[in-house]
Order: C-alpha cells, then structure tokens, then sequence
C-alpha cells in the first residue's frame, strides 16, 4: 500500500465500494467478486504482473490472484457472489472464464466525479449512485435471471441473523430437512466455497463493522466468532492479502464507513 494514499472503504448491504485505490496485495482470495474500474490513461493496474489496458476488470469470487494499484481515478467493488446481481455477474462475464477483462462506457456524470473527487469521504448516497452507476453499466438487462436455491437462501437467512455466525453444518442440514453430506455437496456446487469458509467471510465482515463502532480488536475477535485476535488477523490476511495491524493502527491509511441498513 502506498502510504501517501488514503483508502476510504464503504460498507453497502451487498457490496464493498472502495475509493482512492491504491494497492499492493500479495496473492490471496476472497469471497467477493471484484469489479475495479480505472479511469487512468495510463496501465495503473497489475493483476498478476500484467499491466491492465481496459477501464474495467471482473473477476470471479475465490480465485486466488495478486493485486498492484496505484489508480487514484478508481473504484472498485467487491459484491457479494451469492446476491442476484452477483450471480447475473456470473453468469455474464465468468461463466467460462475467472476474470473478464474490457473497456465500458460509463455515464460523463460519473467519469467528471471520479476524476474531479479528491479522496474524501462521499455521502451514502452519493456512493449508492457510484455503485449503481457500475453496476447497472455492467448488468444491462434483466438482473433477475438466476435463481438460487431456495434451500440456500434459507441458509443465508439463517446464518446473516447469528451475531456470531457460528453455526454447525449439522444445525443447517436439520434447517433445510436434508442430510449434512447432502447439504455440504448442495452449498459447495450451489456457491462454489465450503461452507466453513462462507461462514469466516461472513464474520470477517461482521468485525469490520463492529471496529468502526469504536469496539476493541479483542471484544471484536471475540463477539464476531474468532478464537482470538491472531484468529481474526489470520483471517484478513486470507481473503484480503495484506496485514489488518498495518490499517487499522492507522487511520489516514484506511478510512471505513458502514452505510449498510442493518
């Protein structure tokens, strides 16, 4: 990360929407699907050592990858695969592929604010208007065309309700009136990760939120369902592939605004 660049994070109800990218990740994954949109003329963005030429990059959730950003002129999303719009995703850029890559032609209103904005804090609505503006400009047409099993949406109906998000696989299989063999093989082929995994995601962000309520590293650790704090530090480095001391000791390096409606 460079540490002459502020990043500011938002917390949206399905998505994360990051502004001021400027990054330098070591290969990790997560259980986000990445959309990053570079107004720079210039290559800003690697993934993988290779220079980006087109203005937007999709990429698929849980792909192991290696980020370097230095966009200032950039946004960047990380949706949830498992929301209707993450899976219309899905189903439009990476059905055959882990990453798309291709030039978009976004709204004059929405390339001016990225452009003209200095990194500080926008309004939520003005980052739901950022967020809609990318989202609808890669989702034309009907949003709604795959469903996911009503089985896993009971699921996630359950799992997003625990403070905590600790549940067993034997809870869930009883919740759903299926065996806990078949529930685990129904949840990997229907969200592509286990479902431990999907869990440590979703009390990763759990912890987020809570942090940025003024709540201490060791009572988030604790209240979000990790062991310990090495727990929750271990697990940042997993899914977001830089260490979470270096951003949370400092705030100018990381700002983070939860603008979600629970």
């Amino acid at each position: 990360m460079d540490e002459s660049q502020g990043t500011i994070v938002y917390l949206l109800n399905d998505t994360i929407v990051i502004q001021g990218v400027s990054f330098d990740a070591h290969k990790h994954s997560h259980h986000a699907i990445k959309i990053l949109v570079n107004l720079n003329d210039s290559e800003a963005v690697h993934i993988n050592g290779q220079p980006i030429k087109e203005n937007t990059v999709v990429l698929d959730a849980d792909i192991k990858h290696e980020l370097w950003a230095n966009a200032n002129q950039s946004m960047m999303l990380l949706v949830n695969p498992d929301s209707e719009i993450g899976n219309h995703l899905r189903q439009t850029y990476l059905s055959s592929k882990s990453i798309d890559l291709r030039d978009h032609t976004y709204s004059t209103h929405f390339i001016g604010l990225i452009k003209n904005t200095a990194p500080k804090p926008f309004s939520k609505e003005m980052v739901t208007m950022v967020c809609n503006e990318i989202l609808s400009t890669l989702c034309q047409g009907d949003l709604y065309t795959y469903r996911i099993d009503e089985r896993i949406m009971k699921i996630f109906a359950e799992t997003h309700q625990l403070d905590e998000k600790k549940i067993s696989m034997v809870q869930i299989a009883s919740l759903i009136h299926l065996s806990e063999s078949r529930c685990m093989h129904l949840f990997k082929d229907e969200i592509k990760i286990p479902f431990r995994q999907y869990l440590s995601w979703l009390r990763l962000l759990h912890a987020l939120k809570r942090l940025i309520k003024g709540h201490s590293i060791t009572e988030t650790a604790i209240d979000s369902g990790f062991t310990d704090v090495s727990h929750l530090h271990k697990t940042f480095k997993y899914f977001f592939g830089v260490n979470f001391s270096s951003h949370f000791k400092n705030s100018s390096l990381l700002q983070v605004y939860d603008y979600s409606d629970n």
